[in-house]
């Protein structure tokens, strides 16, 4: 069976560590994301908020979720398989 590829848009980058693909966020971005994350756990129940971490959404997260790599280069098609999930990293390159 051929190996499929999925376009890659022009946010996604390459982990430079493992090669693993996400998408790219600025610093603004994922900083306004977990002042909203924590805002919106803040209204939620205690057993509401079971799953999530004690420390909570942090911009600390926002590297390759393979890794923990941060240095990243443009994605191409190769580099990600079809199906695969994506997560968002700081970068910008």
């Amino acid at each position: 069976m051929a190996r499929r590829e999925r376009e890659i848009g022009d946010g996604e980058v390459t982990c430079l560590s493992c090669g693993w693909v996400s998408y790219a966020v600025t610093r603004a971005e994922a900083e306004s994301e977990v002042v909203r994350m924590r805002a919106y756990l803040a209204t939620l129940s205690a057993e509401d908020r079971r799953g999530w971490s004690a420390e909570g959404p942090s911009v600390s997260k926002y590297v390759c979720q393979n890794c923990a790599g941060s240095t990243f280069r443009p994605a191409r098609a190769e580099d990600c398989p079809d199906g695969a999930t994506v997560n968002a990293v700081i970068w910008e390159g």
